[in-house]
């Protein structure tokens, strides 16, 4: 943040008023401030400071600009009380604690009147990660860590409420989570975590905010463990949120998304496309994203949970449900989409 001459920043929005009958209007010798009439600045609080307010100076308020300035201007010397009165629309769960700032202010041997102050807030934020790297065909498992770091708490705040919570898409089932902070040991009863149909949430109990408040700063990790249940459209995105204080006032993580798709494997006799062949059996493979390893298989056919695929009347057979990537049938040409693929790549296909 940066101000002009004489003004005061703050984060977020900033209510300002002068301090009535403490060196209001300070005299100036040789175009300086009386320093005996600034002893004993460094004693008054806060608090002290707003019972002593000029009544006859009316508070300034400003709203910060997108770089998280606000400048006061032309403000006459004095003392003055910066008070954060809204956080705004950023990810802030605790108001910044209320200042005083001098025009003008000593610095070194003179006096600075081009005063800038850096009061700073505390973001609460959740970081989330997805990790679908396991994953294959529906019913595996899609691993979400979720990363937040304990609140700083002003010296007089309490931390009554803390929770993460993350609605799960509908394709989705939870499956078991953990839960890990930094520096800390958590005991069963420290805070509780699980699912009520898609509403996943972590609520830490008093006993673990005790201990919470001896670690603040330190990082929390939620490593949540999920399956996936039916395909939809194949795009399953999915955010979290955590709160502080007030579960009604929650700041939401960045999305993440796996994609799924359906493959379509069609049999038919060498070179004659329309002699489709039925009854014929195979197994799947995943492979990884160059094409030349496989990294999982067989797969499962989730319908009936065997290994084995078989074509139908048709010469078909569908897979409803595999992650987007690369997969190999020996023997067959593969199809996505409706769409054949070359003789180069007739035995291999990606879903997306």
């Amino acid at each position: 943040m940066a101000a002009v001459a004489g003004d005061v920043d703050d984060d977020g929005r900033a209510g300002i008023a002068r301090v009535g009958g403490v060196h209001d209007r300070q005299p100036l010798v040789d175009d300086s401030p009386d320093p005996a009439a600034w002893q004993g600045l460094g004693q008054l609080t806060p608090d002290q400071a707003a019972k002593q307010l000029d009544a006859g100076f009316d508070t300034v308020s400003l709203v910060t600009n997108d770089s998280g300035t606000a400048a006061f201007a032309r403000l006459p010397i004095g003392l003055y009380l910066v008070t954060e009165t809204d956080t705004g629309a950023n990810n802030i769960a605790f108001h910044g604690e209320p200042f005083l700032v001098t025009i003008p202010m000593a610095d070194a041997n003179a006096w600075n009147y081009d005063v800038h102050v850096y009061p700073k807030n505390t973001a609460t934020g959740l970081t989330k990660a997805v990790d679908d790297s396991g994953a294959h065909v529906i019913g595996d498992t899609v691993t979400f860590t979720l990363t937040a770091q304990v609140p700083s708490l002003p010296a007089a705040q309490t931390l009554t409420d803390f929770g993460i919570t993350d609605a799960l898409d509908k394709r989705l089932r939870y499956a078991s989570a953990t839960v890990a902070v930094e520096g800390l040991t958590l005991a069963d009863g420290d805070y509780t975590a699980g699912a009520d149909g898609q509403e996943f949430s972590v609520v830490f109990s008093d006993s673990g905010r005790a201990k919470l408040r001896t670690v603040q700063g330190n990082a929390i990790t939620v490593t949540l463990q999920t399956t996936v249940a039916s395909l939809g459209d194949g795009k399953i995105t999915n955010q979290a949120a955590i709160y502080v204080n007030d579960p009604k006032k929650s700041f939401g993580s960045n999305t993440v998304t796996t994609s799924w798709g359906a493959l379509t494997v069609l049999k038919h006799a060498k070179d004659e496309p329309s002699k489709t062949l039925a009854g014929a059996e195979f197994e799947l493979y995943a492979l990884d994203a160059q094409g030349d390893k496989i990294i999982a298989g067989p797969l499962k056919d989730v319908s009936d949970n065997d290994t084995i695929f078989t074509t139908g009347a048709d010469g078909t057979f569908t897979v409803n449900g595999l992650k987007a990537g690369l997969f190999v049938g020996a023997g067959v040409a593969l199809i996505v989409g409706g769409i054949a693929l070359s003789a180069a790549r007739r035995n291999r296909a990606r879903t997306a």
